[in-house]
Formats: structure tokens, sequence, C-alpha cells
């Protein structure tokens, strides 16, 4: 009997030992602990600035599209209203002398050419209308589905992000897109006008037939408003300059895109210093101080574009050598470097209060209880 307990002490003694061994190889150190949870913040906040960092970056591309649309729009719809006026006198002009035709007797052909460059200017702009309505009607199209989307979007990027700068832009765009529309719908009257003319101008040439010598342009023999190659060569030209200026919209809009950035940027500081000023202070001084912070808005401004600038210069430098990553890597490992340091010392503060509050850092500690149990267990099996 006393051999049988002695085999089972020293059977409680090995498991004992083997269970003391797999809870300190197991057992995950404060500074450990410290340092995941450290890691996984530092990824979750550089996780929620990438996504507020998209969001603005799209918010930014579709200011610069938006805002390049309308002003090309408002351009082309500005000439299509000039060509309105002129298109009404012509047309005008143009019923005058086929009156004045209709009266003559034998003196027809030498009054068609004394009166051919009159005749030709007037329908000629009668045609240049049609061409400012079909590059009104494209441009709608090319753009329409970036003006539909801004409502939704200027609500999207608000909640997304709380910038002052973007938002206001945002809903500046707004108003500027519903007056356009506004524009829009107000050319009835220039397509009305458009019908009139090119009227007047197929009785012109009825009446005169072929010894006119006159050159119709494709704009006003076509019925109906079309776009593209089916319009007519004069037509497809005016898309063609137009399709170009959308295009050198797109093209410029990185640039288009920092600026707006640097503004916001330079627009931010200087309102985080008004705001911690007293409102006394701010109140007697408001004048002063609002020309000291455009100043300082300027000289910021002028400070960002050119370390721009001597980014650009040293990415250039960097192509050119062949030494080492763009300049984008190299900005990316230097951030990388930043977040590492600032988690680590996070880390490191951890350990220290920690530390300071348990007085130990021994990982078998964690496991006390357990170890507490076998104890008592190895003390029972030693009395007995």
């Amino acid at each position: 009997m006393t051999t049988v307990f002695v085999q089972l002490r020293r059977v409680v003694y090995l498991l004992v030992l083997l269970l003391c061994c797999v809870c300190v190889a197991y057992a995950a150190s404060p500074s450990d602990v410290v340092q995941d949870s450290s890691a996984m913040r530092s990824t979750e906040i550089r996780n929620v600035d990438q996504e507020l960092g998209n969001t603005v970056d799209k918010a930014y591309e579709y200011i610069v599209l938006v805002s390049g649309c309308l002003s090309l729009m408002e351009e082309e719809m500005k000439l299509c209203k000039e060509n309105s006026k002129r298109a009404e006198v012509a047309s005008t002009n143009i019923t005058k002398l086929l009156e004045e035709f209709k009266a003559l007797g034998n003196e027809k052909e030498m009054w068609i050419q004394g009166k051919k460059d009159g005749l030709q200017e007037n329908i000629y702009a009668i045609g240049n209308l049609t061409i400012s309505l079909v590059g009104v009607k494209f441009l709608e199209h090319a753009c329409g589905r970036a003006l539909d989307g801004l409502n939704d979007n200027v609500k999207g990027f608000a909640e997304a992000r709380k910038s002052k700068k973007t938002n206001q832009t945002l809903i500046e765009l707004e108003k500027k897109l519903n007056t356009t529309r506004d524009g829009i719908k107000s050319l009835w009257y220039d397509g009305k006008l458009r019908n009139e003319a090119n009227k007047a101008v197929k009785n012109l040439m009825d009446d005169l037939g072929d010894v006119s010598g006159l050159h119709v342009p494709q704009a006003i023999n076509d019925t109906e408003l079309k776009e593209g190659e089916e319009f007519g060569v004069i037509g497809k030209e005016r898309i063609d300059i137009l399709g170009g200026k959308l295009e050198k919209v797109k093209a410029n809009a990185p640039e288009e895109i920092k600026r707006l950035k640097r503004e916001e940027l330079v627009e931010e500081e200087e309102g985080n210093k008004t705001e911690m000023q007293p409102s006394g202070e701010v109140g007697v001084t408001s004048q002063k101080a609002h020309e000291e912070a455009k100043e300082k808005r300027r000289e910021k401004k002028e400070a960002l574009e050119e370390e721009e600038k001597r980014k650009e210069a040293d990415e250039e430098k960097i192509e050119e050598s062949g030494r080492g990553n763009s300049g984008e890597e190299v900005n990316k490992e230097v951030q990388g470097e930043n977040v590492k340091e600032m988690a680590k010392e996070e880390a490191e503060k951890a350990i220290k209060a920690i530390q300071e509050r348990d007085n130990s850092s021994s990982p078998a500690l964690m496991h006390g209880p357990l170890l507490v149990l076998l104890l008592c267990v190895l003390g029972c099996t030693l009395v007995c």
C-alpha cells in the first residue's frame, strides 16, 4: 500500500511539473499583450485615416470634375444666347429681303449679286445658333451622370468628414447646378427661334433657286438636333472642341486637387488658432487679425508650394540617378517607421504602468489560481 502511494505522489509531481512548463510556455507576457493591443489600435487608426483620406480625395476629384463641367456649360450657354440674338436679327433680315426679292421684276439676278454677301452672313448666323444648341446638349449628356449625383454626394461627403471648405464648395456647386439647369430649360425659346429661322432660310433658297450661289450649312438642313457624326461636319467639329476641353479638365484634376488640399490645410490651421483666442480679444483686433491671417495663409500656401516643388525635384533626382525607390515609396517607408516607433513607445509606457501596479511581470502568475489548486492537491498527497 505504501508503495502505491509513493508511485502516486511521483506521478502527481510529474503532472504538476509538466503543467507548470506548459503554463510558462503558453502564457503571454504583459509586454506582448500591450504590444498586440497597441498594434491593433495603430492598424485601426491607419485604416480609418485611409478610408477618410480616400473619401476626401474622391470629394476633391468630384468637385474638380463637376466644377469644370459647369464652367464649360456656362460658357456654351452664354455663347448660345449671343448666337440666338444674332440669329433672331438674321431671321428678320432674311424675311425682309425675301419680301423685297418677291417684289422685284427682271432685276432679280442683279439683286442677288448685290445682296449675296449679306444673305450668306445671315445664313451662317442662323447655323451658328444650331451649333451652340448642339454644344449645350453634348455637355449636358457628357456631364449628366456626374451632375445627377451631386445632391447625393453632398450628403455622403458631409457625413464622411466634417470639412468646412469641402462641404461649402459642394453646396455652392449644387446651387450653381440648379442655376445652370434653369438656364438649360430656358433654351427652349432658342430652339423655337432656330426652327423659325431655318424655315426662313429654306423659303429663301426655294425662291432664289440654284442661281443664288449661297452655301447652306448642314446644321440648317437637318430638321432635328443630333449629336456626333450624325449631325454633320460642323456639329462634329464643335463637339470635338468641347470634348477636348473636358479631357483637359480631367488631365488637370490632380494639380487642382493638390491646390484645394493646400488651401483647406491652411484655412483649418488658421481656424484652429482663431478658436483658441478669447472672444473679447478677437472682437477688438478683428480687422488686424483678419489681415494677419490672410498674410499668413498666403505665406503658408507659398511654403507648401515650395515644399511640393522641392519634393518633386528630389523625386526626379532619385529617378535619374537610379538610387533607391521613388519618392512615393520613400514617403511610405518613412511613415511606416514613424508608426512603428510610436507603437513601440506606447507599448513601453504601458508595460511600465503595469509593472508599477503589479510589481511583477512573471508569465506564470497569469495562471495563478490553477497553480494554487495543483499545489493543494500536491500537499494532500504528501500528507497522505
